[in-house]
């Protein structure tokens, strides 16, 4: 089981979107260069149990939904003239670890804001990138 899975509504402990929202969709687009807008529609706190017989597995993690707009004048040096847009070619126009990091910095701004997150695995969902015409 993993944040990956779906999960009830009554399964979430907090609702983070407001105090997160503020940080991130702030200070997000001056940190990485090539983001032009971030938005959170969505930073949950979630608390997942599995039972398995007498035994349980708890899975605590924050769960955010985030648009985000990025240049595409690094695509357009790399040749790229619309269509879509391969792992391949993200890692060659904006460098291999770019989301990655982005993510990782997230994490960074959720820990700076009192959030109890340990590590990135404590920490996914989904970034909506899209490139500006």
């Amino acid at each position: 089981m993993s944040w990956y899975e779906f999960y009830d509504e009554s399964e979430i402990v907090a609702d983070h979107t407001k105090g997160l929202s503020k940080i991130w969709d702030n200070l997000m687009p001056t940190t990485y260069p090539y983001v032009l807008e971030f938005k959170t529609k969505k930073a949950v706190e979630v608390n997942k149990v599995q039972k398995m017989g007498p035994y349980s597995i708890t899975e605590r993690f924050i769960d955010y939904d985030c648009y985000v707009l990025i240049d595409k004048e690094p695509l357009v040096r790399i040749g790229w003239e619309g269509g879509t847009i391969s792992e391949e070619m993200t890692y060659e126009a904006y460098g291999e670890h770019y989301f990655l990091n982005m993510r990782r910095h997230m994490v960074d701004l959720s820990k700076y804001t009192g959030l109890k997150i340990n590590s990135s695995f404590d920490f996914g969902g989904n970034l909506d990138a899209n490139v500006k015409d």
